[in-house]
């Protein structure tokens, strides 16, 4: 049971990477093409992106996948590890987990991001290598929120009983 679980955790993880590297892709190609270069700072800037990206993300994977999840659950498709998952002192409720997601990666995950770019002294990005950017986040983002939002998903079912 635990090894289902993880490969369906891994899956999710490669998937919610995937997707949201090339949806933020084509999000940036859609907001951003006709500058030759991205400012750090400004209306259409990196840092607003970054910001935005980081909040709304979260809440977006943490929306789609809740419902998936706990349908696979109460159709017993993925089996979890017993005796539990471990509990994270986050909301159960998706809306309010992934506004939480959202607030943590925006008051963490963006500052080191955007941290890493002023210590480098990037002052703009050329189109592509900001398009290079806003995807690799995207993914690195999901990558490490989906295994939080399945986390949760499993600890409802497991409190409810639902399977």
């Amino acid at each position: 049971m635990i090894k289902q679980y993880r490969v369906y955790r891994n899956r999710q993880v490669v998937g919610a990477a995937l997707v949201n590297w090339l949806f933020n892709a084509a999000l940036a190609w859609l907001a951003f093409r006709q500058l030759p270069q991205v400012p750090l700072f400004g209306a259409s800037s990196i840092v607003g992106d970054t910001l935005g990206t980081a909040v709304l993300l979260p809440l977006f994977v943490t929306l789609a996948a809740t419902p998936t999840f706990r349908s696979l659950l109460a159709r017993r498709v993925v089996l979890l590890p017993q005796p539990g998952v471990r509990r994270l002192p986050l909301p159960q409720q998706p809306l309010l987990l992934g506004l939480a997601l959202g607030l943590l990666a925006a008051l963490t995950l963006a500052p080191l991001a955007l941290g890493l770019l002023a210590w480098l002294e990037v002052r703009s990005m050329a189109f592509g290598s900001f398009l290079l950017f806003k995807a690799g986040f995207a993914a690195l983002l999901a990558a490490l929120i989906t295994p939080l939002v399945l986390q949760r998903a499993a600890a409802w079912h497991l409190v409810n009983r639902r399977f």
